[in-house]
């Protein structure tokens, strides 16, 4: 027969393997889609929206712009469907632009990434071709264009999911009871 510490410590550690065995079927949350896709041209007004796996949690939501000179604007979230998040870009000088934007999922993890794309830019002004003033700024634009740096590609599409998720910390702590068990046994038996 069985002491009762021996079937204790048998049901936990089965307990434990039935929890293991079942953690992959618990996925994070992760981006399925965006629009507009990355690398696409945009301009003042065009929504980026993000669409996740899974419902998000309505608190850390984040999304922020980086323009050509490298200036970080925060945008205003909306929350059209509770697996995604939308933003409006405002008026952008043309050239590069990032997007960076974190969420909180469902169950609690961040996940966070930056999408790449290209800015039109806002028209430029109609002016009186003969004026000299107007002549004198349309070549004085491209210099000044050529002499400003381009910010350095930043990596896209990144998603981090850090931590381990609930079955993950409860069958550390099964594993911690059993071990933990397993050491007063051998601690009476001596």
């Amino acid at each position: 027969m069985r002491s009762p510490i021996s079937l204790s410590l048998t049901v936990l550690a089965s307990a434990a393997l039935v929890t293991l065995a079942a953690a992959p079927a618990s996925a994070h949350t992760s981006l399925i889609d965006v629009q507009p896709g990355e690398g696409d041209t945009v301009r003042e007004g065009t929504t980026v929206s993000l669409t996740f796996s899974d419902a998000l949690l309505d608190l850390g939501t984040e999304i922020s712009v980086i323009d050509s000179s490298g200036n970080p604007i925060a945008l205003d979230v909306r929350r059209p469907e509770p697996a995604s998040v939308a933003a409006s870009l405002p008026a952008l000088a043309a050239g590069p632009v990032t997007v960076s934007w974190r969420v909180v999922a469902g169950d609690g993890h961040p996940i966070e990434g930056t999408l790449s794309y290209v800015a039109e830019g806002p028209e430029p002004p109609t002016s009186d071709p003969a004026s000299p003033s107007a002549s004198a700024s349309a070549e004085a634009a491209p210099v000044a264009a050529s002499l400003s740096p381009s910010p350095s590609p930043q990596p896209s599409g990144e998603i981090v999911n850090g931590g381990l998720s609930a079955a993950g910390w409860f069958a550390v702590g099964v594993v911690l009871l059993v071990a933990t068990g397993l050491g007063v046994l051998a601690k009476r038996r001596r």
